[in-house]
């Protein structure tokens, strides 16, 4: 089957960047790839040391050269955005390379690539931009609150993190989305009339606060469709579908995939979801606590008290190994939250349901349409399935539908 052919090519390709993160890490935590010695002459005891070597003098030549109203100083906060960018540059080394075969192998095989050369290398140099944009002060944000706040950050770092997620949600449509994808009213396309008929009405048959209902050019770029809704909660929504998803799939079919995701607003899952990403990053911070003050944790990768504090490290450089040190319990994390989402996936398939008429009926078709065009497998482990999907697999949902249908009858 051409869905199992995809599934199978992309573990593989899972796999072989799975290997090639892991020898990141070992580059960086091993002292055979510590090329840049320290002021002392020394070698560094592993490869983020000497990252972080090379970043101090970096930042030094920086300081001394740069205009003033660039000069941000060679305190830990400067030296660490610039460790970070020599991170981020480093991972671009294989970052790019697999993005490109990703992209022009493994999705042209299977006929999702859209994109030109041009395009991907102009959303490249995009994203590397707004990473850095709101990248680098979020990173000196959360480093000047965990100096400010001691042992005390968690609760800080968390009101930063729940202000950029509720930025994201009103400025990301706005500010960001429209710099990689063209938006257009729907009523700007005659031929989907019956759509958004449709969608208005379902809108106020369950009290959803509609706003603009918008086209995004995702057939741009590939030939997956998806459809979703933006807005603060208790503010007006307004939903988005890919011109892929109306292309492949009949005015009902769209009302109906409409119907589980507005699903999802009506039973309050973003909020639900929104709390519990809160949980986990509370939990991730508190367990990192323990750890970025150890001197010895720093110590075993050599890396350097900062100048003037024999016992002060580099924040930045204490959240990354930690972060390596509890990959297990990322793991599990992430267990935890697909279990979560696949759980709020089949809530949503049930109001879209209960809603009556023909809605389970499309929905159902809509989902095997869509997970052709897509092709999605429909064949999985379940062990494997829930800890890396977060979706439940065909199957699962056509089955529970079904269900629900039998027990209406």
């Amino acid at each position: 089957m051409k869905s199992q052919a995809y599934a199978l090519d992309k573990v593989k390709f899972s796999m072989i960047a799975g290997v090639i993160d892991q020898v990141e890490t070992w580059a960086l935590l091993s002292p055979f790839v510590a090329v840049y010695f320290g002021s002392d002459g020394a070698k560094p005891a592993s490869g983020i040391a000497s990252l972080w070597h090379l970043a101090i003098d970096l930042c030094q030549r920086w300081s001394r050269l740069a205009p003033a109203f660039l000069n941000i100083g060679t305190g830990e906060i400067a030296t660490s955005l610039f460790f970070v960018s020599l991170l981020s540059l480093t991972g671009m080394i294989t970052s790019i390379p697999s993005s490109l075969y990703k992209t022009f192998v493994l999705e042209e095989k299977h006929g999702f690539n859209k994109q030109t050369l041009g395009l991907w290398i102009t959303d490249y140099i995009k994203t590397t931009i707004l990473s850095a944009v709101f990248g680098l002060p979020l990173i000196a944000a959360f480093l000047w609150i965990v100096r400010w706040a001691g042992e005390a950050f968690v609760q800080y770092v968390m009101m930063l993190v729940m202000g950029l997620v509720l930025f994201m949600y009103v400025g990301y449509p706005y500010l960001i989305a429209p710099l990689f994808n063209k938006f257009r009213h729907l009523s700007e396309f005659p031929e989907y009339e019956e759509v958004k008929t449709r969608t208005e009405a379902l809108a106020k048959r369950i009290n959803f606060p509609l706003g603009r209902l918008w086209v995004i050019d995702g057939s741009k770029r590939s030939a997956h469709s998806n459809a979703f809704f933006f807005g603060l909660p208790g503010l007006t929504k307004h939903i988005v579908l890919y011109d892929t998803l109306l292309k492949q799939s009949t005015a009902a079919e769209v009302e109906a995939v409409l119907a589980h995701e507005l699903g999802h607003w009506k039973l309050n899952h973003t909020v639900l979801l929104l709390g519990s990403s809160q949980i986990q990053i509370g939990l991730s911070l508190s367990t990192f606590r323990f750890f970025i003050w150890n001197a010895a944790l720093f110590y075993s990768f050599g890396v350097p008290a900062l100048a003037g504090g024999a016992d002060k490290y580099p924040l930045i450089i204490g959240f990354i190994l930690a972060q390596s040190l509890f990959t297990p319990l990322n793991s599990l994390l992430s267990f935890t939250s697909n279990a979560l989402s696949r759980k709020l996936e089949f809530q949503a398939d049930q109001f879209a349901a209960d809603l009556g008429g023909d809605y389970a009926k499309d929905l159902k078709w809509a989902l095997v349409r869509i997970s052709a065009e897509n092709k999605a497998t429909t064949s999985c482990d379940w062990l494997y399935s829930a800890f890396h999907h977060s979706h439940p697999t065909l199957p699962e949902r056509l089955g529970r539908l079904s269900t629900l249908t039998n027990k209406k009858k």
